[in-house]
């Protein structure tokens, strides 16, 4: 025992098993103590309903930074498990140095073995009389102090704990508060002395999961935890990564995705699926959900922003916080950290309206309302609020019906017509609640008869135009909406070039422990082109041992700058992506080289190409759009003004793109290349059209166009949104009225003449 002891403490620990625990897994539980089930129904609390707190651990080291710490400390409380009062004053003095708040930090004092909070810590319930208390587990490593902090934790807080007998850990469990809950087959692996309808019978008796789904892990890595690929946001909303079809894992990713598109959500309707792209096994789905915020673990990738904006999409009106740390693939914030259930918290149970409806003159909403702080709900602040086709919101009080249930009806709508809603109320303390638990910004949603799409139509797949130099033009996108809904676009205009370079690296030492380059100088990559970095790609194979969550591999810039590229990878071929280095000159000696946390080596990585990415922005200001953003009612054509300038440019072809990205669900995103050609042996007959052309300006009541050309070219005039305004032939002198027209700046174009001419009114 003494043995297992020094083993446990040491610094060497692993997130998995040590060779040296490997031994000692027969002392898995050993002394944990069972207990009855929780009386009355049971509720396993999801993470993303309401928290206090957030529990962290300090074993020698948090595992997270202060950088993460502060950022908790300024939201909610921070509790900080340590082993005692000396521990609890270094601790707080460690605080004070980083900016973290401590008038939002509490301590538990209570030994430990590790840091890995989320696999030890509490299962959150409430059950009985509107009570919350915490359901334990054994868990499945030989710590004997980790194992207990749920015990420590269920005193401190004063409530009740309840010891389950069945092997697990918290990074593989996942749950949606209603009952459904998810692991990998880890579960039946650690427990094959029961059956899987005993493991079921647990869970319902304990936890309340009525639906538990065991699902084949598909990144087969040592951990097989769930966190460490998927993730619930809420009840409907599952997060899972994607990688590159040449990824190892492809196969095995895209088949529980499948699988969990056959499943219903406790909604009773699929689950929505989003995707977060983890090409070199990013960590983006080992996340923390804390009541509006949501701290997403980066690593340098060029793809943190991407990870970014996939957890915007699905969560809107969450604040999306980006947290740096040594993460590894398999181990990261959300391993490190636990959620701490509001005690006190305003629950609201319904079942939404979603999808398409029955046309109906009015629908019925219910919910079922608990204040579990004891002081009750307050009546009259349960309010549905709803809003038809994006419009205001306008609000109903529900009517108490008896014990826990308030209704109330809200009108219908035509066909086709999208009513969107969400559950307010408060307890007699003030404690409020909504559901969904983010409101307002992310409602439930439901369409009268039948949902209604845009569709976008557009002749161009591409956008050419030809000037002489020092001259400028406009060419007419022309949008049309072809559905039956708004459409709405955002425009975007990108130009930056990008020319790549591709330098071979000879293969790694596969004799080695700690650090390649300290122990064979492997490896210095010398490059000799000249540019700004705007990305940089390691392509390779991999070969791991048992431990593949030792090894990690890095690379330095010639300007200092270092970044994990990646940790914990299995076999397999490799293309990881990083943008940590952009704006940096790529001209200089590259450093390369790979680690091990543990200090035995067995890793190694052939056929290796470094691939360099140089940008450079274009000249500026040849080629603009006039507007950011635009909506298309149904059957309405929208003409875009995309406006060229071949001032000091060279003759020549320049490039850049036109981004789209539209509600159109066929068509989110288009990209329409943009070329503009300087020719100068087109410009003469162009400036001699240019030349017989005058228009009155500034105008009042009427536009005079001058034109003293023997032809009638046509003519457009738009205003600055691209709207036409008015079209036809010109003739030698043309009168318009204009005493309709708003104040502002409009364009003349002319066939046969690449100037725009600016009229003002």
């Amino acid at each position: 025992m003494q043995i297992h002891a020094q083993r446990i403490e040491s610094s060497a620990l692993r997130h998995t098993m040590t060779p040296q625990e490997a031994k000692l897994k027969y002392l898995i539980g050993k002394d944990f103590k069972s207990t009855d089930p929780p009386p009355g129904e049971v509720r396993n609390i999801a993470e993303f309903e309401p928290m206090e707190g957030v529990l962290i651990t300090y074993s020698g080291n948090f595992g997270i930074g202060y950088n993460l710490i502060s950022a908790l400390s300024e939201i909610t409380t921070v509790t900080t498990v340590v082993a005692n009062e000396s521990l609890e004053n270094m601790i707080i003095n460690s605080y004070q140095s980083h900016n973290v708040n401590l008038d939002n930090c509490n301590f538990l004092i209570a030994p430990s073995n590790s840091y890995w909070t989320r696999d030890y810590g509490p299962w959150y319930i409430a059950y009985g009389d509107d009570q919350i208390g915490i359901t334990d587990f054994i868990y499945n490593r030989p710590r004997p102090l980790d194992d207990v902090i749920p015990q420590h934790l269920a005193e401190m807080l004063g409530i009740e704990w309840f010891g389950m007998d069945l092997v697990a850990t918290g990074g593989n469990h996942m749950i949606d508060g209603y009952g459904t809950a998810f692991s990998t087959d880890l579960i039946l692996e650690e427990n094959q002395d029961m059956t899987e309808a005993e493991i079921d019978q647990l869970m319902e008796d304990y936890l309340g999961i009525s639906n538990y789904y065991k699902l084949n892990d598909p990144t087969g890595t040592y951990i097989k935890h769930i966190d460490c690929w998927a993730k619930l946001l809420d009840v409907d909303k599952y997060l899972i990564r994607s990688v590159p079809e040449t990824h190892p894992q492809y196969d095995e990713i895209e088949e529980v995705v499948s699988y969990i598109e056959t499943l219903t959500s406790a909604y009773g309707t699929p689950y929505q699926i989003y995707r977060v792209y983890t090409p070199g096994d990013e960590p983006y789905t080992n996340s923390l959900i804390l009541n509006d915020h949501v701290f997403v673990p980066v690593t340098g990738s060029e793809w943190d922003d991407e990870a970014i904006e996939s957890y915007q999409e699905a969560m809107p009106g969450y604040t999306i916080v980006p947290i740096t740390g040594s993460w590894l693939s398999t181990d990261a914030l959300h391993c490190r950290t636990h959620g701490m259930a509001d005690r006190n918290m305003m629950y609201i149970r319904h079942i939404p309206l979603l999808g398409i409806q029955d046309i109906e003159p009015q629908y019925n909403i219910t919910a079922y309302l608990t204040a579990y702080s004891g002081a009750g709900v307050n009546d009259e602040s349960v309010k549905v609020y709803y809003r038809y086709n994006d419009g205001d919101w306008e609000y109903t009080t529900m009517t108490h019906l008896s014990g826990k249930e308030y209704e109330t009806n809200i009108p219908g709508g035509e066909n086709g017509t999208k009513i969107a809603y969400y559950i307010y109320a408060e307890d007699n303390a003030g404690k409020a609640g909504k559901h969904p638990f983010i409101g307002a910004a992310d409602p439930h949603v439901f369409y009268v008869g039948e949902q209604l799409f845009p569709a976008i139509s557009m002749d161009d797949d591409s956008i050419e135009y030809t000037l002489a130099q020092d001259q400028s033009g406009s060419y007419d996108l022309s949008i049309e909406n072809t559905g039956e809904a708004n459409l709405h676009i955002d425009f975007t205009l990108n130009n930056t070039l990008y020319d790549s370079v591709d330098i071979s690296v000879e293969d790694s030492p596969t004799d080695w422990y700690s650090n390649t380059y300290t122990e064979f100088s492997w490896k210095d990559i010398p490059v000799n082109e000249s540019g700004v970095a705007g990305e940089v790609k390691l392509l390779f194979n991999w070969i791991a041992d048992n431990y593949p969550e030792d090894g990690s591999i890095h690379l330095q810039s010639p300007s200092g700058t270092i970044v994990q590229l990646a940790s914990g990878i299995n076999t397999g071929t490799y293309e990881l992506t990083t943008g940590a280095f952009a704006g940096e000159e790529i001209n200089g000696e590259w450093r390369l080289w790979l680690e091990d946390s543990y200090g035995d080596g067995g890793l190694s990585m052939n056929t290796i190409t470094l691939r360099l990415t140089s940008a450079a922005d274009m000249p500026p200001d040849w080629v603009s759009i006039p507007v950011t953003s635009a909506n298309i009612a149904p059957g309405e054509t929208y003409n875009l003004p995309v406006s060229f300038n071949s001032n000091a440019l060279e003759e020549g072809e320049y490039n850049a793109h036109l981004a789209l990205h539209t509600n159109d669900i066929n068509h989110t995103d288009i990209i329409l290349p943009v070329t503009l050609s300087v020719d100068n042996s087109v410009g003469i007959e162009n400036r001699l059209r240019q030349d017989k052309l005058s228009v009155s300006n500034p105008i009042a009541e009427e536009l005079q166009i001058t034109y003293t050309g023997d032809d009638k070219p046509a003519f457009m005039i738009f205003d600055m949104t691209g709207k036409r305004m008015l079209q036809g032939r010109l003739s030698a002198r043309k009168h318009i009225s204009t005493l309709s027209w708003e104040k502002g700046i409009y364009l003349l174009k002319v066939e046969g003449c690449d100037a725009v001419k600016l009229i003002r009114k």
